[in-house]
């Protein structure tokens, strides 16, 4: 490619970059300054993924009429699955030591899980270490983790931090589904092609689905340490 379309794309790609902080500048501000826009998160319990979450989902319904923002959800989604990860791991630890819940609702599996969330490195991963603990793993085929996997891999490439061809490669399987924009005949670099309103959906799906997912794979008797969590994320399934 020659350099003047390497400036080029650098300089589109700056140029959304400076819409999308502007976006969820605005978006978050708006969900911070208005209370109703607020979850009910209760006494015990405020995880700010649940927020982030919603929020997402409210930036994918203005993708219809502006599809930049898709890039926004993405981000937003991918950021939700991280936030919630490391909460839920710090929700338990404080459960454990509270010793103020139901007779043994915070079962050794439930205190593996966190252990083995704050101690796996990488985002994926910690997912997946922690459905292990809890002697569940997940199925390797299932398209929540699949998704889960791309929606991750994917804020790493928007971000710079993992390869174009990666960003390409994971735009094409997108494509091929009707999610994202087709390579031909527009010749589209795979950060435009993810700008669509059909992408924005994906992303804030995958991320609620993961996260729906690992709660479900909770000990029943652990109900009520889990329980004011799981509401919060009950309530996104009709958001779709």
């Amino acid at each position: 490619m020659a350099i003047g379309g390497i400036v080029e794309m650098d300089r589109e790609k700056s140029g959304t970059a400076d819409r999308i902080v502007t976006t969820l500048i605005r978006w978050i501000d708006r969900r911070q300054l208005d209370p109703t826009a607020a979850l009910q998160e209760g006494p015990l319990v405020r995880f700010h993924s649940a927020t982030i979450l919603t929020t997402a989902f409210e930036v994918a319904q203005q993708a219809e009429h502006h599809p930049h923002v898709a890039i926004s959800t993405i981000l937003l989604a991918s950021a939700s699955t991280e936030a919630f990860v490391q909460e839920l791991a710090a929700h338990i630890d404080r459960c454990h030591k509270a010793h103020d819940w139901t007779p043994n609702a915070i079962t050794p599996t439930l205190v593996a899980a966190a252990h083995a969330i704050a101690t796996t490195q990488g985002l994926l991963p910690k997912y997946l270490a922690a459905a292990v603990a809890l002697g569940q793993p997940f199925d390797a085929g299932s398209r929540v983790l699949k998704d889960a996997g791309r929606l991750m891999e994917l804020h790493r490439c928007i971000m710079g931090c993992a390869s174009e061809q990666r960003g390409q490669t994971l735009t094409d399987e997108l494509a091929a589904r009707g999610i994202a924009k087709a390579r031909h005949p527009d010749q589209l670099p795979w950060f435009r092609r993810l700008q669509t309103p059909a992408a924005a959906a994906w992303a804030s799906r995958s991320a609620r689905a993961i996260i729906l997912a690992s709660l479900e794979l909770m000990p029943a008797q652990a109900i009520e340490p889990v329980r004011a969590v799981h509401a919060l994320y009950q309530g996104l399934q009709s958001e779709a």
